[in-house]
């Protein structure tokens, strides 16, 4: 949990079976709902990622302590885009750092 609490950006992916954990986040012990709980508390910039075609889910399935991560920009990142995608999200990223901005690498087969 320290590496959160010294982050100043926490990415959250959130693929297809997503909704199906959600009902592990209704338990305080889980690791990532206390991650994201911290995130929130220390007021750090939390970057919601939807992965290849992942629907966001509706905030009334999250845990009361979860609520506030709705009110960040959820972004989405397909596969078939991956580079672009994960480009616009470093561009992102390095605009609230104000850090300079890299370009995600693509493989070469």
């Amino acid at each position: 949990m320290k590496s959160v609490e010294s982050c100043q950006i926490l990415v959250v992916g959130i693929g297809s079976t997503w909704i199906q954990r959600i009902g592990e986040l209704h338990n305080e012990n889980d690791w990532v709902q206390r991650e994201i709980e911290i995130a929130l508390e220390r007021d750090i910039q939390i970057a919601p990622i939807l992965v290849d075609g992942a629907r966001q889910p509706a905030q009334s399935i999250f845990p009361n302590s979860l609520a506030e991560l709705f009110e960040f920009q959820f972004i989405t990142i397909y596969a078939k885009h991956w580079k672009t995608d994960v480009d616009e999200l470093i561009d992102s990223v390095a605009d609230y750092l104000n850090i300079e901005k890299k370009r995600a690498v693509q493989r070469t087969s």
